[in-house]
């Protein structure tokens, strides 16, 4: 229904000025004010309940699309800041999930820091690109999959090996970046924000969330949205695994070949996370 709704918006000639909203480009509308301009603009039977309930589902979805985008571009440009605290402590905490135990150095500039795949004793440069997403999400993969991210780790700081888990960890929530940007995870959070929005309960979702009620539409409650920009950080652990189950195949003989394995991934995520195509005419 929601990619019936997309097409509706693409191809119409009044309304092809919301193309925009399918295309998640950091813009956050009111579902319920859009849904009456839609009604006004097409000549729409206000007095469907069940069009009106369906078109205003429809844009909730693409509401919440564009609100994760919006939290996550955020989170990107965000730039690493050695004082902050909350950067610090997450950067202190991957080192603890994946050694399991704290630095024995003090200070923040480390060689130590070498260990996990940075490129050098400062680690705050490498998130330069990918900004506090690329540490939020290296730091999620380790917190989530932490026996997944310590295996990975000790095999690619193998001597005969020396991938550099940090920087393709980085390189990967790029790589995600670009996917949503190419409404990859549209359908994907479509999907998962629909139950939400029928059940009006996240507990029969996820029993890690409580009960929650919406008065304002689903797309803007903060534990919905929370629930959706999870799901992103959910993808991220499935390139990053995906990735090492690419090199334990492949065998690459140097860090040289990274972008061919990197390119593999992505054509793995393409298939498993297809693009939302609409024919305009």
């Amino acid at each position: 229904m929601v990619n019936q709704c997309i097409d509706y918006l693409l191809k119409s000639k009044r309304l092809r000025r919301y193309t925009d909203l399918v295309d998640a480009k950091a813009l956050i509308f009111d579902a319920p004010s859009l849904a009456d301009v839609i009604c006004k603009m097409k000549r729409l039977d206000r007095t469907n309940k069940l069009m009106l309930g369906n078109l205003l589902s429809c844009l909730e979805c693409l509401r919440i699309v564009n609100v994760v985008h919006v939290e996550l571009e955020l989170m990107r440009l965000q730039a690493f800041d050695i004082y902050n605290e909350n950067h610090t402590s997450q950067l202190e905490k991957i080192w603890l999930n994946l050694k399991g135990e704290p630095r024995t150095v003090s200070g923040f500039i480390s060689q130590e820091w070498v260990e996990l795949g940075f490129q050098g004793e400062n680690p705050s440069t490498d998130f330069r690109a990918m900004g506090y997403l690329g540490l939020y999400q290296l730091h999620y993969f380790t917190q989530n999959k932490q026996d997944t991210a310590r295996l990975i780790l000790t095999e690619w700081s193998h001597p005969t090996n020396l991938f550099p888990f940090a920087i393709i960890g980085i390189n990967l929530t790029r790589v995600v970046v670009e996917l949503f940007k190419e409404r990859r995870f549209h359908r994907y959070i479509f999907q998962h924000f629909g139950y939400l929005s029928v059940n009006s309960a996240f507990h029969q979702i996820d029993s890690q969330l409580p009960t929650a009620l919406y008065d304002r539409g689903p797309s803007n409650d903060s534990a919905c949205i929370e629930y959706c920009a999870d799901l992103i950080h959910r993808v991220y652990c499935i390139a990053f695994e995906e990735f090492y189950l690419v090199w334990v195949i492949r065998k690459p003989s140097s860090i040289m070949c990274f972008n061919d394995l990197l390119a593999e991934v992505k054509d793995i995520l393409h298939d498993r996370y297809p693009m939302i195509t609409t024919d305009i005419r």
